[in-house]
């Protein structure tokens, strides 16, 4: 199916996602950097939370799992612990 990227506009053929409106969606480019992006971003919010705690929490916290991390700085966004502006 030919689909317009509703990031850059362009054209490209691919499969319609449930998430865009008719006809829209998300070139692989563009897929790939909206990742690179929020990878990059809850990187910065694991460091944040990291370098708040005391060193013991801040080691136990850096070897879990960076699914587990980011599930903790999820929750402590949502718990309002941590204030987090993406892009801030």
């Amino acid at each position: 199916m030919r689909l317009t990227c509703g990031c850059c506009g362009d054209w490209y053929s691919g499969k319609q996602d449930t998430d865009h409106d008719r006809g829209f969606g998300l070139c692989p480019s563009c897929e790939k950097e909206q990742a690179e992006q929020n990878d990059a971003e809850w990187d910065k919010a694991i460091k944040l939370l990291a370098d708040a705690l005391g060193e013991k929490n801040r080691e136990d916290f850096l070897v879990r799992p960076r699914e587990e991390q980011i599930f903790i700085v999820d929750k402590a966004i949502k718990d309002g612990i941590l204030t987090w502006k993406i892009g801030g």
